[in-house]
C-alpha cells in the first residue's frame, strides 16, 4: 500500500527565504557605525513591543501617530494598525543588513595557471 503523503502548511517553515534571522548583522548606515542604534524614532526595534503600543492607542493616538510618520490618518482603525506596523517593519529592515559571509581564498593549481595565461 502506498503511504499518504502528509501536507505541510506554509505556517509550518519557520523561514521561506533561506536567510539565518539570527545571525549577526553589520552596521548599514553610516550613523549606526557612529553609534545612534535606530531606536530614537520609534523607540524600540521590537516590533511585538510597537505592537503592544498601536494596541493601547485609540483612533486619535493612532492619526497623530500616522501624522508623525507622514502616513495619510484614515478612519478604519484596523487599516491605520496594518500601515503602522508596516512603516515600522520597513524602517528596522532599512536598519538591517544581512550578514556578509567571508570566503576563503583557495589556491589556483599551477596547472590552471598555466591554462589561463595562454589566453593572454
Amino acid at each position: 500500500m502506498a503511504r499518504k503523503k502528509s501536507k505541510k502548511l506554509l505556517e509550518d517553515y519557520m523561514q521561506t527565504h533561506g536567510m539565518d534571522e539570527n545571525a549577526p548583522r553589520g552596521p548599514s548606515s553610516l550613523e549606526q557605525v557612529w553609534g545612534n542604534d535606530g531606536t530614537t524614532r520609534y523607540n524600540t526595534l521590537d516590533p511585538d513591543v510597537y505592537a503592544a503600543r498601536l494596541a493601547d492607542m485609540n483612533r486619535a493616538d493612532l492619526q497623530r501617530e500616522a501624522r508623525k510618520r507622514s502616513i495619510v490618518p484614515i478612519e478604519d482603525a484596523k487599516r491605520l494598525k496594518d500601515r503602522l506596523m508596516k512603516e515600522f517593519r520597513l524602517y528596522v529592515g532599512s536598519l538591517t543588513m544581512p550578514p556578509v559571509n567571508k570566503k576563503e581564498k583557495k589556491e589556483i593549481p599551477a596547472d590552471v595557471l598555466k591554462t589561463l595565461r595562454e589566453g593572454q
